[in-house]
């Protein structure tokens, strides 16, 4: 299995995964020229697309979705709840929507409710656990906290794709900070339960499910490279440094791999890992 996570944060994200017989997305939020020209970095034309299974509705996870089912009929699998959200913000025109299956080629895809956002924009969030040939790959982002039973699924998987999305302490002055009051209800609920894991919460996650066998770890959702830097709520470098620390007290030594979110700059797809 190949995973690139060719863009991550609140201006877009999309991730491919690829197996011998399944080329998928993982949720189409970036603009459609991005996502092709990335996936062409990977030598993947955008029409060799399988199918792309949401996340959630929100809208820095379907931007692209329209453009994909029109140009090339890819069929979109989500619940129903996400596929009503989705017709709401991108028309309701035909859409190749289905409701997601447990096997697509090769690829077992296994999902679980996560507890971000709210019904009325989100839809129903869910992360998702693929496995081919016994190599699992866990897709977890968007959270706002964890579960018992996520962290049951997600134990020991080759690679986890996990958000890092702010600093607490960042965070913790801006919201004793006048200058950023207009930003004080958004932050209050990206540091919620249902908002954004930070750097200490996605530590004490990964403690919790990460193994020897854990060979890759996507720093996810990072709140960096705004067009205004006052907005910047992390760093990759911050988030690496604890990430890093708190599991090399469990002995836990991962390939830690970065991320982009558009914005100051373009970004880029990430490294290409195999499992």
């Amino acid at each position: 299995m190949q995973i690139c996570v060719l863009g991550s944060g609140s201006s877009g994200n999309a991730t491919y995964v690829e197996t011998e017989h399944a080329k998928i997305l993982i949720d189409a939020g970036l603009p459609f020229r991005v996502i092709a020209a990335r996936l062409a970095e990977l030598g993947v034309l955008a029409d060799q697309i399988d199918a792309i299974i949401l996340t959630h509705a929100h809208i820095d996870h379907i931007r692209s979705v329209g453009t994909f089912e029109r140009n090339f009929g890819t069929p979109v699998f989500a619940p129903p709840e996400t596929r009503k959200v989705t017709m709401e913000k991108l028309g309701d025109y035909p859409w190749n929507f289905y409701q997601l299956e447990e096997k697509l080629n090769d690829l077992e895809i296994v999902s679980f409710p996560v507890p971000h956002g709210d019904r009325r924009s989100a839809g129903r969030p869910l992360n998702f656990i693929l496995i081919s040939k016994g190599a699992r790959y866990a897709h977890i982002t968007d959270l706002g906290t964890h579960t018992p039973e996520m962290l049951e699924l997600v134990r020991g998987a080759e690679c986890i794709h996990v958000e890092a999305n702010y600093e607490e302490s960042i965070v913790a002055s801006k919201l004793r900070d006048p200058a950023h009051a207009e930003e004080w209800a958004y932050l209050e609920w990206v540091a919620s339960s249902r908002g954004h894991l930070s750097n200490t919460q996605c530590s004490e996650f990964l403690s919790m499910v990460a193994t020897q066998d854990t060979r890759h770890v996507f720093l996810a959702h990072l709140s960096e490279n705004h067009t205004q830097p006052g907005k910047d709520n992390n760093s990759f470098r911050i988030a690496r440094r604890q990430v890093t620390r708190h599991l090399k007290n469990f002995g836990l030594k991962p390939e830690i791999h970065r991320t982009y979110r558009r914005g100051a700059t373009e970004g880029r797809k990430s490294d290409a890992v195999r499992i």
